[in-house]
Formats: structure tokens, C-alpha cells, sequence
């Protein structure tokens, strides 16, 4: 049984942080004037380009990179919405999943990695996919 509502990682992320933020942006989003991403903001959106560059160069060097797949995107029936950051498809159908950060460990400011990938596990086994193996990538401060 399909339904409408569709829930992504960000949605996930936004209504752990504050439940009333998620369901106010969700259901009622006219009634704040919701501010625009500020310069730091927005370095950090450039940082994770940068890094997800990085990583897709440094992928061509992996043994057999034409089993990476970049940026795939699945749904569950039931509205789980997942957008990977890189895949690798198995010859026996399952996958190893990587999350790619730009921070320099598990956790941030803005979160643990950790929960993010598992929210794409649980979306991504919902749609029949099985996971064998997760990996969070984050930059070597070093």
C-alpha cells in the first residue's frame, strides 16, 4: 500500500532536532517567515561539493569502480525517500552503502553520521534492497 507522505533523511534529521519546526514547516509553512542559508551556510554546502568531488576521483582508484554508483535515489512504499551518497552494487544484489561527509568524524554539530546512514538502510532494506555492509567517509583532518 502506497501512501503520499513522503519522509527523507533531512526531514528526519529537521524533526529530531525540533518536532515543532518539522511539523510547522510540513504543515503550515506561511506561518513563518523561514530564514535563508547565511554565508556560513552556504560554505558549508560548497565544502560538501568539494568533498563528494574529491571522493568521486578518488573512487576511480578502488578495485572495480564501475560498480560504484553515485547519487541513487529509492522510495519504500510507505514514503521513506532515500538519496545515496555511493553505492556499491554486489554481483548477488545486495549493496555495501557509503555516506560521504565533509566533517572529519562520526559525529558533528550537526549530527551523528551514524543516524543518517541508518536512516538510509532502513529506507533503502523498505524497498527490498539489502544492505550488506555501511561506511560513513568523512575527510582525514590530518
Amino acid at each position: 500500500m502506497t501512501n503520499n507522505i513522503t519522509l527523507t533523511k533531512s526531514d528526519f534529521l529537521e524533526f529530531k532536532s525540533c518536532s515543532k519546526s518539522f511539523w510547522l514547516r510540513r504543515y503550515k509553512p506561511d506561518t513563518i517567515d523561514w530564514p535563508s542559508p547565511t554565508e556560513f551556510d552556504k560554505m558549508l554546502m560548497a565544502d560538501g561539493y568539494a568533498v563528494e568531488a574529491l571522493v568521486r576521483d578518488w573512487v576511480q582508484s578502488w578495485v572495480r569502480p564501475e560498480e560504484m554508483r553515485f547519487q541513487q535515489t529509492y522510495k519504500s512504499d510507505d514514503g521513506l525517500l532515500a538519496r545515496t551518497d555511493l553505492l556499491r552494487q554486489l554481483d548477488d544484489g545486495r549493496i555495501d552503502l557509503y555516506e560521504v561527509k565533509s566533517s572529519t568524524s562520526l559525529k558533528s554539530q550537526s549530527g551523528n553520521h551514524v543516524e543518517d546512514a541508518a536512516f538510509q538502510v532502513i529506507a533503502l532494506e523498505r524497498t527490498g534492497v539489502e544492505v550488506r555492509h555501511v561506511y560513513v567517509i568523512h575527510v582525514d583532518k590530518t
